[in-house]
């Protein structure tokens, strides 16, 4: 009796074992990590890409290209999940981003900072001056008279994607970022005579730097 029962434990294991129980024997996705680098610009609108994947010889693959899609909004060190890829024997891809500095704006999560020069003048007594923007568009910006150096104007959704998800509530400007447009003092260089005279009289009222555009 007890060989027989020795006998029906062992086999309840062997079925439980074939049946694959807490065993999963099912071929895994080769995962492969593929570096991308992109422009602000094509952060901004989203991109594609041919990436050369590279062979595993264990797997019997051999190096391939594909092409890929880049979302729009991405930012540099992100990872972009391409999942199984359709005829790539279920490659499970996966892409590093890195985006390039600009030579004009500088990024700060969604939004964009804009440096921008305003003749001093322009500070003191108020005026308009053009703002590039990402998409090469120009847009106007009342400047106020008496405006400090270093001031920034934050211009609504003209900054970089939020993703998908954003502005599901229908607020506009919600699905991207603002610019924040830094402004600094241009100041006048190769004065004339009657200039000078101006600023000399200036000095003699007693205006300062500071007053001038000058940092509060």
């Amino acid at each position: 009796a007890e060989t027989q029962g020795l006998t029906s434990d062992r086999t309840l294991f062997l079925a439980a074992a074939g049946a694959g129980v807490g065993v999963d024997d099912r071929p895994r996705a080769r995962r492969a990590d593929v570096p991308v680098t992109i422009t602000l610009e094509e952060a901004y609108v989203g991109a594609s890409r041919t990436v050369e994947v590279p062979a595993d010889p264990f797997a019997g693959m051999a190096a391939r290209r594909l092409q890929v899609t880049i979302p729009a909004g991405v930012k540099s060190g992100s990872r972009v999940h391409i999942g199984a890829t359709k005829g790539a024997d279920g490659l499970d891809l996966n892409l590093q981003v890195t985006v390039k500095a600009h030579a004009r704006f500088d990024r700060k999560g969604d939004d964009l900072v804009i440096p921008i020069e305003v003749p001093l003048v322009d500070l003191v007594l108020g005026g308009e001056v053009e703002v590039p923007t990402i998409t090469g568009k120009r847009v106007a910006l009342k400047v106020p008279a008496e405006t400090p150096n270093g001031k920034v104007f934050r211009l609504k959704g003209k900054g970089m994607p939020r993703g998908r998800k954003a502005g599901a509530g229908g607020q506009a400007g919600a699905a991207f970022g603002d610019a924040l447009v830094t402004v600094s003092a241009l100041l006048p260089r190769h004065l004339d005579a009657e200039s000078r005279r101006l600023f000399e009289e200036l000095r003699e009222l007693g205006v300062s730097a500071t007053q001038l555009g000058g940092e509060e």
